[in-house]
């Protein structure tokens, strides 16, 4: 049997810049109890405050059915998808509840989670750190750490 010739795959030029912090948005446009939509290296994101003011930064989308979950609720600790109600640890993204489970069900909501991102706020900015990319699986797992502080950057 012939061998093909398939076009190979490259990388995109956002997944070369990995591995770095990043400004996501001015520190004074986050409001707590408020999510913001940002994008950075083509990854959509939600920003917030959770109550005690420290920035958090997700991954937009819900890792049931994708929608976007700056849309929906945050009560200052959990942010919660606005399709079924899942809801996910702001800093860490760890799945805290599945409104539709009834008792019989075991599904075990801590091993779901939504893409979490080391972010910090420095010299008026929210910074995120975007890790390399993980191997392809079916979904996030916990958090990363990164590798130092958001950079600090020269004052004049």
């Amino acid at each position: 049997m012939p061998e093909l010739d398939l076009p190979q795959r490259q990388a995109t030029d956002a997944l070369m810049l990995t591995g770095f912090w990043y400004r996501a948005m001015p520190a004074d446009r986050v409001d707590r109890h408020q999510l913001y939509k940002a994008l950075l290296l083509e990854i959509p994101l939600v920003l917030g405050r959770d109550q005690a003011g420290q920035p958090f930064a997700l991954r937009d989308a819900c890792p049931h059915r994708g929608m976007p979950l700056h849309c929906g609720n945050f009560d200052g600790k959990n942010v919660e998808c606005s399709y079924h109600g899942w809801q996910f640890d702001a800093h860490g993204g760890q799945c805290q509840l599945i409104p539709s489970l009834t008792a019989e069900q075991n599904l075990k909501v801590d091993r779901i989670y939504a893409g979490s991102y080391p972010c910090e706020e420095r010299d008026g900015f929210l910074w995120v750190y975007l890790p390399d990319p993980a191997p392809l699986s079916a979904g996030f797992g916990k958090p990363v750490e990164a590798p130092g502080p958001a950079p600090v950057i020269e004052k004049i």
